[in-house]
């Protein structure tokens, strides 16, 4: 990434944390859905459509795929991308009402997406709706922010300079504990819930613009992050590395930022 990067916080979002974070994430997520070349597939949260360019290989050119998600710029990035295999389709609207009829869906996934729902059983139980018989519900959810002590201490830094609660600034960590993902499919009347966690390191590069670039792709997906003005997030970056540069140079590795991530996963079928 260089110095000439876009200011969109979507793109900075997508070529960022994309080829590491949730690429990275998507390998565990993809191997506990156990897709079928074939199946029709619901992208739910796709985000700039990371896996659902990743979906649309397993599943072929006799499958398909939806990428739905409530982000017009996420979306925009998505549509830009030529993505091989299956034919896919891009959707804007609100996880709890899925534009799609009962009984559409071989399979869904949502990656990082639930931690960010208001209401996530109303969204587990719209997903139930558009699945077929059988179908399978796959999702994962970062760690709490504890797990991740580089983030929690951006996270702080950021709540204390833009005075916004801890909360609403570490929104992505804070689902809740391996126990919630699984008895939130257990809630909505899913069975065969299968649960587990996975620890994986992320690299990126350029050290030196980490903070920066962190803060620009998080106004993609956090709105405490996003309701800052370009201005705001362009000063926001260098003062939060300076208060973090302890911290981080001990995830320096050559010329990549080595950041250790853990994310809960679960199953479940209809």
């Amino acid at each position: 990434m260089t110095s000439g990067t876009p200011q969109n916080p979507a793109e900075v979002y997508d070529q960022y944390f994309g080829p590491s974070m949730f690429v990275s994430s998507a390998k565990p997520l993809m191997a506990h859905a156990s897709l079928s070349p074939g199946q029709k597939v619901l992208d739910l949260a796709c985000g700039s459509g990371v896996v659902t360019e990743i979906v649309a290989g397993v599943v072929g050119s006799g499958g398909s795929v939806v990428g739905l998600d409530f982000s017009p710029p996420m979306l925009g990035v998505a549509r830009a991308k030529s993505i091989a295999g299956a034919s896919v389709e891009w959707g804007e609207a609100d996880a709890s009402k899925i534009p799609f009829p009962d009984d559409t869906f071989d399979a869904v996934v949502c990656q990082h997406g639930f931690q960010f729902f208001p209401d996530p059983l109303a969204c587990v139980n719209e997903v139930k709706r558009v699945l077929k018989p059988g179908g399978r519900l796959t999702l994962t959810v970062w760690a709490d922010a504890g797990e991740h002590p580089l983030y929690e201490a951006v996270f702080r830094s950021v709540s204390n300079r833009i005075e916004v609660p801890y909360e609403m600034v570490a929104r992505p960590f804070l689902f809740g504990s391996l126990s919630d993902v699984s008895s939130l499919l257990k809630g909505a009347g899913f069975g065969e819930v299968k649960e587990s966690s996975e620890s994986f390191d992320v690299s990126f590069p350029s050290p030196d613009r980490w903070a920066q670039l962190s803060v620009m792709g998080a106004a993609a997906a956090v709105p405490a992050f996003g309701d800052l003005s370009p201005e705001e997030r362009g000063a926001l970056g260098p003062a939060v590395a300076a208060e973090v540069k302890d911290l981080l140079k001990s995830h320096i590795q050559g010329d990549s930022v080595v950041v250790p991530m853990k994310s809960h996963y679960a199953t479940g079928t209809i």
